[in-house]
């Protein structure tokens, strides 16, 4: 991936962290306009709106979900490797060394 890539990815992610903020205060603003109104009780108003901003979280989380998923596929065509990937290099590459140290 890319430099560029990479800090659109960011770019995404963290924006959709201001956005669930905004998301928060926005529903917080509506339900106590409907409580200064009178279509909601204040009771009523808390636990509408812990209600729709755990709602809002579960829909951010799978939205992570699928961002880290497309950018692992997008790694796996470009053919970029991963940390696990390099682990695994590094691990073949001690075992290799520690062989040819015990042959000699």
């Amino acid at each position: 991936m890319s430099h560029h890539e990479l800090e659109l990815a960011k770019k995404v992610f963290l924006s959709g962290l201001g956005i669930a903020a905004l998301a928060k205060g926005k529903i917080e603003t509506v339900v106590n306009e409907l409580v200064q109104r009178g279509d909601v009780t204040k009771n009523d108003a808390d636990g509408i709106i812990e209600a729709l901003v755990k709602k809002g979280q579960e829909a951010e989380g799978d939205i992570h979900q699928i961002i880290r998923g497309e950018i692992t596929k997008i790694m796996d065509e470009i053919g970029i490797a991963t940390k696990k990937d390099i682990e695994a290099i590094e691990e073949k590459i001690k075992g290799s060394s520690m062989s040819e140290k015990a042959e000699k």
